[in-house]
């Protein structure tokens, strides 16, 4: 499978003008304007069978979760499908004080850029539910990602 990933640049070009052009110009006056450069990268990558993770009052760490500290996601994506708000933690153990990141019933956080790193959470009552999307570098392709 492919993901595009799309990669925008925009930086803005200032000009100062002489005042005395053409006279009745307030003195200076600039021409803006907004240049794009776009990159396409495309990548093999094997997505996770999606499935309803149970998330209770004790923490719940990495493969537990089915996530993978080792590896280097290309998109990772947690929805809160439980009735419960859902704490998350990089690195350390969560709790309902010590915590990165509070997802609430019915919403859904990007974690693409928290891969390498260990993830934990923890409910804020019995019986909360995650699932996670993740697409990993699909390692049983031997060509490199294509870069144009």
């Amino acid at each position: 499978m492919t993901q595009d990933i799309v990669y925008q640049l925009s930086f803005v070009v200032v000009v100062p003008l002489n005042s005395n052009m053409g006279g009745g110009f307030p003195p200076p006056f600039f021409i803006m304007a907004i240049v794009k450069a776009q990159v396409h990268r495309n990548y093999d990558v094997t997505y996770n069978t999606p499935s309803e993770v149970t998330v209770g009052t004790s923490n719940v760490a990495d493969s537990s979760l089915g996530w993978d500290s080792n590896v280097d996601y290309r998109y990772a994506l947690l929805q809160n499908v439980g009735s419960t708000d859902i704490y998350l933690r990089y690195g350390g153990a969560a709790t309902t004080s010590v915590y990165h990141t509070k997802v609430s019933p019915g919403t859904q956080v990007e974690l693409t850029d928290t891969v390498r790193s260990s993830l934990n959470a923890i409910s804020s009552a019995a019986g909360g539910k995650v699932v996670l999307t993740l697409a990993a570098p699909d390692t049983s392709h031997t060509n490199l990602p294509n870069v144009s």
